[in-house]
C-alpha cells in the first residue's frame, strides 16, 4: 500500500485565514500585526549595529519591515550603538543611538529588526541556557570576546545567535560596544561567576 500526503484544498487553507483573521479585527496577519499581538518585554542595554548595508539601517515606526521608516541610521566604520528598551518578537524598540564618530542624534525611537545588532562576550566564556533563567538547561558556551547576534530581548536576558548555538544569556554577561568588552571590575566578576 502506498502511503500518500493529505494536503489541506485551497477552500480550507482560505477558510482558516478567514477565521485567522476574524481574531487579528478581519485582517489577514502579516509579520507586523503578528508582532503587534505579542506582548512587550522590558529591556534596558546597549548593543552594536552589524547590518552590513552601506545605507544604513532602518529605524520604523512599528515592529513590521512594510512600516514607515523614521531614521535610517547611517553607517559608520567605527560603530554605532543603540539603546534597546523594549523587545517584540523578533524587533527591539531603541530609544537612543550613538555614533562612535559622534555624527548622530541622540533621541531615536523606534523599531529595529533584531538580528541586525550586536553584542560580545567579555573577557570570560558565558554559558548559553535554553530559557531566560538561572537553572535553566545551558546548550552550550561562548568564547570571552566573540561577537554575537542578538535575536530578542526579555527582563535582564538576550535572546543570542553564535554560530549554530541559540539560547538566552545573561545581559550582564555582554557587551554593547563594538570595539570593547566592557571588562567588569574584580568585584563584579566574582559576583558574575558564582551567579552562572
Amino acid at each position: 500500500m502506498e502511503h500518500m500526503r493529505v494536503l489541506p484544498s485551497r477552500r480550507g487553507f482560505g477558510l482558516f485565514m478567514v477565521a485567522i483573521g476574524c481574531l487579528y479585527g478581519g485582517q489577514v496577519p502579516g509579520p507586523g500585526l503578528i508582532a503587534a499581538a505579542q506582548p512587550e518585554w522590558i529591556c534596558d542595554f546597549e548593543a552594536y549595529v552589524i547590518d552590513p548595508d552601506v545605507r544604513g539601517l532602518n529605524v520604523r515606526a512599528e515592529p513590521d519591515g512594510n512600516a514607515k521608516i523614521v531614521l535610517t541610521l547611517p553607517k559608520d566604520a567605527i560603530g554605532t550603538t543603540v539603546h534597546i528598551a523594549g523587545c517584540r518578537g523578533k524587533w527591539v524598540r531603541v530609544d537612543s543611538a550613538s555614533a562612535l564618530n559622534g555624527e548622530l542624534p541622540e533621541q531615536v525611537a523606534g523599531w529595529i529588526y533584531a538580528s541586525k545588532l550586536g553584542m560580545r562576550t567579555q573577557t570570560t566564556a558565558v554559558r548559553v541556557r535554553r530559557q531566560p533563567k538561572a537553572g535553566s538547561q545551558v546548550v552550550g558556551r561562548v568564547p570571552a570576546d566573540s561577537d554575537v547576534v542578538l535575536l530578542g530581548c526579555r527582563e535582564g536576558w538576550v535572546l543570542i545567535q553564535y554560530g549554530k548555538l541559540t539560547g538566552w544569556v545573561p545581559v550582564d554577561d555582554l557587551c554593547g560596544n563594538p570595539v570593547t568588552t566592557c571588562a567588569m571590575a574584580p568585584a563584579d566578576a566574582g559576583a558574575m561567576a558564582q551567579s552562572n
